[in-house]
């Protein structure tokens, strides 16, 4: 009852409903990124074993893309928790309005409250877009690089056909795992960041959830 005086009814409400659907995601997430990790390490084993050059570049090109991940990540976190506030709140004017429909007419309030529902849900509109622009900023970069990266590494696995020292099946083979790792870097940085905002505070595990 005190948090519901405290934050408001829109609060409790958009909480009440969305964090345990959060919860079981997240569970989800984690046993998915080990099971990632676990065939991606088993693929650079492979990968090392046949040509050595050709692990270290895809071992620098995960790294690479890796950043670029934790970035887009972190930044994406922290405006899904701004857009989380700014839909709590627009939730907590609309019930104020509905529950209070009689009193608002009473009081001739009608304008104010209609004046304070335009902005908050201007705040969730221009957040919205916000957090979508900086998201396809993100996605272009992290896609072209990562085709630019698996032309160079079959350019390299080219010329080491050409030289003698790796047969075309096996270097379909290793293209596959190419394309196959490169995707899997998504997982690794949501749980990444996750794993930051749970040790910054334990409570963020039902609050927060990083947009993949």
């Amino acid at each position: 009852i005190e948090s519901i005086c405290h934050f408001g009814s829109g609060i409790f409400i958009q909480r009440l409903t969305d964090d345990m659907t959060g919860l079981s995601e997240r569970f989800d997430s984690f046993l998915d990124c080990i099971s990632e990790l676990i065939k991606s390490i088993g693929i650079l084993f492979g990968i090392a074993l046949v040509s050595f050059p050709l692990f270290l570049f895809q071992l620098v090109a995960m790294v690479v893309l890796l950043c670029i991940e934790l970035r887009r990540t972190s930044v994406l976190a922290q405006n899904e928790r701004k857009n989380r506030m700014a839909n709590e709140a627009y939730t907590d004017i609309i019930n104020e309005i509905v529950r209070g429909n009689r009193e608002i007419k009473l009081y001739r309030g009608k304008e104010v409250f209609l004046q304070t529902v335009r902005e908050r849900s201007t705040t969730v509109t221009a957040l919205s877009m916000r957090k979508r622009r900086q998201n396809n900023s993100f996605n272009f970069t992290r896609w072209n690089l990562r085709d630019a990266f698996c032309f160079i590494y079959l350019l390299i696995e080219i010329y080491f056909i050409r030289a003698g020292r790796l047969e075309v099946t096996m270097a379909v083979v290793l293209f596959n795992y190419c394309e196959t790792l490169l995707p899997t870097i998504n997982t690794f940085a949501y749980v990444a960041e996750l794993a930051k905002l749970l040790l910054q505070n334990p409570d963020v595990l039902l609050l927060d959830e990083p947009t993949n």
